[in-house]
């Protein structure tokens, strides 16, 4: 407790030093004294470190991003869709698609691409029965479990579907009351650690 104490009072002290430092207009340590032909002792010397420099210079961050090349489109089983009107029934299978540049930078970076979340309002009955099921593939090619792409990837065309399938075992009048906005649905690009 004491050493805090101490380390308080130091910081606090050497604060004004620096506040009535910096406050100085006219450079002379007098702290805003501007009377003419007066002057006043300045504080004593304070010290300050060199600035440290980490080897290597030039080193820049890495980076991610999606670009979008096709407008994203919606179909169900039946074929296109518009998003905003329609009235899913169990049995509906709806599936965004859009296609994407990948931008991927960075000594041994990773991401993972998802889809945004379904907003419900409601009951709650729906939420359980229309969650999607991503896919993605890079020149026809599916990438692996989590759909994880890597710098290999960059500057790489994705095609990402993700499928809503309203359980068709849904019985009765479960989810009638609900609504699914699936209008801020989007692809996403999230950074994977480790």
């Amino acid at each position: 407790m004491k050493i805090r104490t101490r380390g308080l009072v130091a910081a606090a002290a050497l604060s004004s030093t620096l506040l009535l430092t910096a406050c100085d207009p006219i450079g002379t340590g007098s702290a805003g004294s501007s009377g003419g032909g007066t002057t006043t002792t300045p504080a004593g010397p304070t010290t300050t470190a060199p600035p440290t420099t980490i080897g290597g210079g030039g080193n820049t961050s890495g980076s991610l991003a999606l670009t979008t090349l096709t407008e994203p489109t919606w179909s169900d089983q039946n074929g296109p869709i518009n998003i905003a009107t329609i009235k899913v029934v169990p049995g509906d299978v709806l599936t965004y698609r859009g296609t994407f540049k990948i931008t991927l930078k960075g000594d041994g970076l990773k991401a993972r691409l998802s889809t945004g979340d379904v907003i419900f309002t409601g009951g709650g009955q729906l939420e359980g029965k229309l969650q999607p099921v991503v896919t993605a593939t890079v020149n026809g090619a599916p990438l692996p479990a989590g759909n994880i792409v890597t710098t290999a990837h960059d500057g790489a065309t994705v095609e990402v579907a993700a499928k809503f399938t309203f359980d068709p075992q849904t019985a009765g009048t479960v989810g009638q009351s609900d609504t699914a906005s699936f209008q801020d649905i989007g692809v996403h690009l999230e950074q994977v650690i480790g």
